[in-house]
Order: structure tokens, then C-alpha cells, then sequence
């Protein structure tokens, strides 16, 4: 599955209008100086052969204003402006008429002129501090995060392995679609558990790790998971989540190779760090043989991730939530959801959005090159089944004119 070349087209597009900025901002600045001055009076000749200022075309003096307070900011567009009114009022007609129109017309015209490059000029000013110090919050955000995993709680940990034996966990599930035509295309099996506090899955899986009967309960989950989406339709795949520890493990392959023909997606967590990624890779070659695909979780919420996506070379790679949400507004974001799905491509895997809960970002990552969607705003986790097509990708294609195909 690729990017609909529409939404690629369309990207193209905007791309090549901020390259047009972009190599405006760095022309030499007598380069710069020469252009203004030939849009003058380019505009000047213009009026002044067709009459004079009255005429509407009077007003394409603002492109030569727009221009400078893009390369110069406040201390070229207001000079600019002044000139411009210059040649709109005494230098706007040959004698015997200096003014062509009468003197009070010419000085708001050239207040308007100023006035418009000033305004344009701190505007354009505040933009760039602002998105200045956005990158600087994003990069903050997004490189140097503490852990935040909650606390283990001994209580838990001592009933971990009674919770192995019995069994007791339920699972649910939630929706992948396709951002080329709002296809259902996978589901992913989560893990809950009805235990006394409520802790979260994230929290029982840490105490059973801290118990030491991590696996147990990954391969546990992995079963009923299974079992679960045994009546998917053909051509969904069922992802299940494990550590790297279990990823190796023989009776891991043994579970995945038993529900075949069922179309099974290993996600691989970020969190657990990796010592030997060759017994790793040989583990992947024998779950390749059964037609296992493998995915990397939670990618770019640590260099850990980067490293597995390098290393495990993957099928599929899903992005950590934190990358996910808030790219519409955030150009750290987008620069490295666009580098990152350019990545997925060159390797022959798939980029997922995951965590997406607002449509907006949504119509986004469609337009950055991701793959697949996951998140609030096409389904939460529920019991099965899903509608076979997300009307709200469908929806979000169509309001930026792509319709589904």
C-alpha cells in the first residue's frame, strides 16, 4: 500500500510554494533591493500609461511592499511603502497633473501603503518567533522526555504470578484503516484486566515483569488474542503486542504458526531494551518463514525505538503517539512525520499513525505520506467486529478533495 498519489501531488504543490518563500528569503539582498525597485516601476509605467492612479491597478504597488517585508522585514517594507506612495501621488502622472488626484487622496493612499507594510512586516516577525520557539518546545517534548510509566506497585507484582495461572485477563480491540480509501485493514489486541485498584494494562504487565513472569503473560495474551479474532474477515490482520524477550521465544512461533491461515502482525514494544539483536534477527527469519510480519511500536518516543526500526528492519512501523497528535500545528512534527513515512517507503514497510484523535491531523498524515490510521478518531478499543470502512477517513479525504477510490 502506497500514498494516494493525489494526496502526494497535492503535498508537492504546497511544498514547492514554500520553496518559492524560502528562496526568496535568501536572494542576495542588492538582488532583493533590484527586484522591488523593478516591480515599482514596472507598476509605475503600468498606471501611468493607463491613466493614472485612480485606476485599480494602482494597488499592485503591495506586491513590491510584500515582497520587502518578506526578505527585509520592517526596515524594507516601510521605505518601500513610502516610495510606492511617491510614485502613486507626485511622481504618479507627467505635468501638467504632478498629482492626478487631489492631494488628500494621495496621503491616505500612502498612510495605507505604510501602514500595510508595517502591520505585514511585525506580523510576519511574530510568526517566525512564534514558530521558533514551538520547534524549541517540540524538540523539548519530543527528545527529552522523562519516564512516565507509573510506579510498580508490590502488591501487584506479589499477585502477578496467580494471575498467569488463572487466566484472568479480557481482550479488546481496536480498528486500523487504510488514509488511501478508509479500508479496514487490521486490528490490534489489547490486553485489560478486572483486578481490585483497576491498574492499567501498562501497570500489570510491569509488576509481572518485576515478578519475573513477564512472558507468561504476554504469551497468555497472545492466545486469547488469537482466540478472539478467529471470525475476522479475510485480508484483516490481527497485531498482538509482545517484548523483544518473548518475541524470541520458541512457543511464541508456535502460537503464530498455529492460526494460520489467520494474518498475524508481531508488534514489537519500545520500552525493553534490546541486548542481542542477531538472536533477535533469527527469531524474525523463523516467524518470516510462517508469513509473520513484525512491527515496531511506539516509534520516535526514544532513540531506542530509531534503533530497533534500523536493526529489525520491520514491516510495518507505528508512530508513538507523540509524534502522532498535534501535527497539524507543530513543523518539528510534520518535518519528521514526512521524514519518517519517506523512510517506511524506502525500506518497503508501512508508517501508522498511532494515538491520531483529531481529524485534522488526520487529513495531515494523509497528506505526509502515512499509510495507515489508528486512534480515537477512527475507533476506540471495543469487542469486534468494525465496520469494514472508516466513513470518518473517508470524510476527512473528501473535505480535502480526495475522494476515496
Amino acid at each position: 500500500m502506497r500514498r494516494h498519489p493525489a494526496l502526494a501531488t497535492r503535498h508537492g504543490i504546497r511544498r514547492r510554494t514554500d520553496r518559492v518563500v524560502a528562496a526568496l528569503q535568501q536572494v542576495h539582498p542588492a538582488g532583493a533591493v533590484a527586484l522591488v525597485l523593478l516591480v515599482m516601476v514596472a507598476v509605475w509605467l503600468v498606471v501611468a500609461a493607463l491613466g493614472g492612479p485612480p485606476l485599480p491597478l494602482v494597488h499592485l504597488y503591495y506586491v513590491a511592499i510584500v515582497l520587502a517585508a518578506y526578505r527585509f522585514g520592517l526596515r524594507g517594507a516601510v521605505p518601500t511603502a513610502a516610495g510606492s506612495g511617491i510614485l502613486a501621488g507626485p511622481l504618479a502622472a507627467l505635468p501638467p497633473t504632478p498629482f492626478g488626484e487631489d492631494t488628500l487622496g494621495w496621503a491616505v493612499r500612502c498612510a495605507m501603503f505604510v501602514s500595510v507594510g508595517a502591520v505585514l512586516s511585525l506580523a510576519l516577525s511574530a510568526r517566525d518567533r512564534g514558530s521558533e520557539q514551538q520547534v524549541t518546545d517540540d524538540v523539548r517534548t519530543a527528545f527529552d522526555r522523562r519516564d512516565d510509566r507509573p510506579p510498580v506497585d508490590p502488591e501487584l507484582v506479589a499477585r502477578a504470578p496467580a494471575l498467569v495461572a488463572s487466566g484472568a485477563l479480557t481482550m479488546v480491540y481496536q480498528p486500523i484503516y487504510s488514509l488511501r480509501d478508509g479500508r479496514l485493514v487490521a486490528v490490534e489486541a489489547l490486553a485489560r484486566f478486572d483486578l481490585p485498584g483497576r491498574p492499567g494494562p501498562q501497570e500489570v504487565f510491569a509488576a509481572a515483569a518485576r515478578a519475573g513472569c513477564d512472558r507468561e503473560l504476554e504469551l497468555l495474551a497472545v492466545r486469547a488474542a488469537l482466540r478472539g479474532g478467529t471470525d475476522l474477515p479475510a485480508g484483516v490482520d490481527l497485531c498482538v503486542n509482545v517484548s523483544p524477550g518473548t518475541l524470541a521465544d520458541p512457543r511464541l512461533h508456535d502460537l503464530v504458526v498455529t492460526a494460520r491461515p489467520r494474518s498475524v502482525v508481531v508488534e514489537v514494544t519500545e520500552h525493553a531494551v534490546i541486548h542481542d539483536y542477531d538472536l533477535l534477527r533469527d527469531a524474525l527469519a523463523r516467524l518470516a518463514d510462517a508469513e509473520v510480519r513484525v512491527a515496531v511500536d511506539d516509534a520516535g518516543s526514544g532513540f531506542a525505538s530509531l534503533r530497533h526500526v534500523v536493526q529489525l528492519a520491520p514491516h510495518i512501523i507505528k508512530l508513538d503517539l507523540s509524534l502522532a497528535q498535534g501535527v497539524t500545528v507543530s513543523p518539528l512534527r510534520r518535518a519528521l512525520g514526512e521524514s519518517l513515512a519517506d523512510f517506511a517507503h524506502r525500506s518497503d514497510a508501512l508508517l501508522v499513525a498511532e494515538g491520531v484523535e483529531d481529524e485534522h491531523d488526520l487529513v495531515t498524515w494523509a497528506a505526509l505520506g502515512a499509510d495507515l490510521v489508528q486512534g480515537y478518531a477512527v475507533g476506540r478499543p471495543g469487542a469486534l467486529p468494525f465496520a469494514p470502512t472508516s466513513d470518518v477517513v473517508v470524510r476527512c479525504l473528501r473535505r480535502a478533495g480526495l475522494p476515496a477510490r
